[in-house]
Parts: structure tokens; sequence; C-alpha cells
């Protein structure tokens, strides 16, 4: 089991470079194909009007300003990612060879999220940016979106990456299913990490696996952890995970995605939620 596909969604706004260099450094560690994806939301579905009081002439103007200002964004993210594949060697529309990584660029029109979400279930692991909606709205919905359409592994990048992402990796277990996931997902990347701490805050539940089983379940894979039993702190599970991650000096976070239903949407439960907001670290996630 390894990776190699990664997918990395880029909206042309301000994060876009964040999550190129995450992506690329992905690819180049494992060798593989890194897909450099942009999704134009269709100008006619995009601007926002009442039909009411509007001539013909005044919405095509609006609809054609929109696709201006979409073919300006996906200009602008793919000279950004060509120029980060260029920095770290990525071969751009080469063939494909199993010890060399490779890249590629595609641009598709849709809804982004669904599109995003449809497209990450054929990759290995998906990079989004640590949303960010004052500065990039694209980023608002679509960690949300992939995590819950893909069924996939999802890297979220923060602003500031640390020079060596897989270096000292946190898992936060508590048994669950969404905890098993994620570490299984995560597996290619905790075999090349130096360091790997299980971490679990308070006490798991008797009917499910503890640190020590998860551990051991390790070992069998090369992987040799230590495990760190945090008390409950202020600030809830999500603060405690996240302080723990600090004592580590983590540079990587594993955590599997907790959601609910209201209504008919996803929405993440309160510690991923946590997680998600205060992380300043990448943090790996599987639902």
């Amino acid at each position: 089991m390894t990776i190699r596909t990664v997918l990395a969604p880029l909206t042309g706004g301000a994060v876009c470079e964040t999550v190129a260099q995450a992506a690329a450094r992905l690819a180049r560690a494992f060798n593989a194909h890194l897909i450099g994806l942009h999704v134009r939301t269709d100008p006619a579905t995009a601007v926002p009007y009442v039909a009411d009081g509007l001539t013909a002439d005044i919405i095509h103007e609006l609809v054609a300003s929109a696709d201006r200002a979409g073919a300006q964004r996906a200009e602008e993210a793919r000279k950004i990612f060509e120029s980060i594949i260029a920095e770290l060697g990525l071969r751009l529309d080469a063939p494909r060879e199993p010890d060399k990584p490779s890249a590629r660029w595609m641009e598709r029109t849709g809804i982004v999220g669904e599109t995003v979400g449809r497209m990450a279930r054929v990759a290995d692991i998906t990079v989004v940016a640590k949303p960010d909606p004052k500065h990039d709205p694209l980023t608002a919905g679509l960690l949300d979106d992939v995590l819950t359409r893909s069924g996939r592994a999802l890297m979220m990048a923060p602003p500031k990456l640390p020079e060596r992402i897989v270096e000292r990796v946190v898992v936060a277990w508590n048994g669950s299913t969404e905890a098993a996931r994620a570490v299984s997902d995560a597996l290619p990347l905790l075999k090349r990490a130096q360091e790997v701490s299980i971490v679990t805050v308070g006490d798991i539940h008797p009917e499910r696996p503890d640190a020590e089983a998860i551990a051991e379940y390790l070992t069998y894979h090369g992987v040799k952890p230590q495990v760190l039993k945090m008390d409950l702190k202020d600030g809830g599970v999500g603060a405690t995970l996240l302080e723990a991650a600090t004592r580590a000096r983590a540079t990587l976070l594993v955590l599997g995605a907790y959601s609910h239903s209201r209504w008919r949407e996803l929405v993440l439960g309160g510690v991923t939620r946590v997680v998600v907001d205060q992380a300043d670290l990448p943090v790996v996630m599987s639902h």
C-alpha cells in the first residue's frame, strides 16, 4: 500500500501556493502522479441576479464578467501549479514511470465541492487548504465536501507548512471506526515518519481497541509508535489533541473525521471542527 495519485484542487485564491506545495511534496516523496485541478463555476449559474427588472443585455454582461473572472482565477491557479512543480522537479505531462513523480493540469466546469468530491474518489489522497472564508471564500466548504463525498483520505494544508511534513506524526486514537480508517489511510505516511505517537484523551470505551492495540497493529507494518495518554483539558478533546501535537512537536496530525447529519447535509462533528478551525499543522483526515 502506497500513495500513487495525489489530487490538488486549486481555487486560484490566496491559499493556492500552500496546497500546491504540500501536494507536490507528497507526490515527489512517493514518486506519485499529481493532478492539479481547477473547477470553474458555470458563469450562467454563478451570477446572482433577479430577473425582474434586468434587461437581457445587462444579464449577458454580468455572465460575461463572471466568465472573465473565472478565467483569470483558472490562469492564476495554473501558473502557481506549474511554477511549483517545476521548482520541485516534477515532470509536467510526461509519460508515467513508476520510479519518477509526474504531474498534469486539469480544468472542469461545475459546482466546486461536488466536482472535487467526485474526482477525489479516484485519488489516494487529496490536499485542500485550511478553510479561510475571509481571504478565499471558495475554501469555506471544500474540506467538508471532499471528506463527506469522496470516501478517501484528505490532507488539510495550513497557511504555513513545516519544513518536513512527514517527520513527527501524532495519531489521534479513540478506538472508533473513523480513527481506524484514518490510520489505515495514513499508513504510507506513518511508515516514512521518524516518530509516531498514538494519543488518547481520557478513557477509551472498554469495547473499543485501546492505544496499545493500535500500536501493536502498527508494529506489524514496521512502525514503532509511542503511546501518549492525555487527560481532558479545558477546551475539550479537540483542544487537548492539539496540545498533545504541540507537546510532541508534531509536523502532522492524523484524525478520524466524525460527522453527524443535520437535515440533509453532513456536518463535521465538534472535535473535528475544533481541529479544522484551530490546527496550525497539516492534518490527515478520513471519513
